[in-house]
């Protein structure tokens, strides 16, 4: 029987990660034997707090438009297609059952190539 999992987008801050444990723990709970991953932003936070936690994480290099100027806006839209493809690459090779976003640069590609 293949493993059940299931993948949490988000993160950066604690602000976005303890929702998504508190998720994590209670899917854990209900549905014995799923794998869930986290995918974040690869800050070193979510590292220091997933890790001790025995939760996989998975870094997905994106990030939002920062300024105003052409270029910026430029390299903003390049850093969330190569986020989004990344994710879809990721979302491939897992198979997920269900993507649940909790906010945070990270979660916006990966929500989107789960949908």
């Amino acid at each position: 029987m293949p493993v059940e999992r299931i993948v949490i987008a988000g993160g950066g801050t604690g602000g976005h990660l303890y929702p998504g444990i508190a998720i994590a723990e209670e899917l854990q709970q209900r549905r014995r034997g799923a794998e869930v991953v986290f995918a974040g932003s690869g800050a070193p936070l979510e590292g220091e707090i997933l890790g001790p936690l025995g939760f996989r994480h998975v870094a997905i290099r994106s990030g939002g438009v920062v300024g105003k100027s052409p270029a910026k806006v430029l390299r903003g839209a390049f850093r969330a297609l190569g986020g989004f493809l990344q994710a879809v690459r990721m979302l491939m090779t897992m198979k997920p059952r269900v993507v649940i976003g909790v906010g945070g640069y990270a979660s916006a590609p990966v929500v989107m190539a789960g949908a």
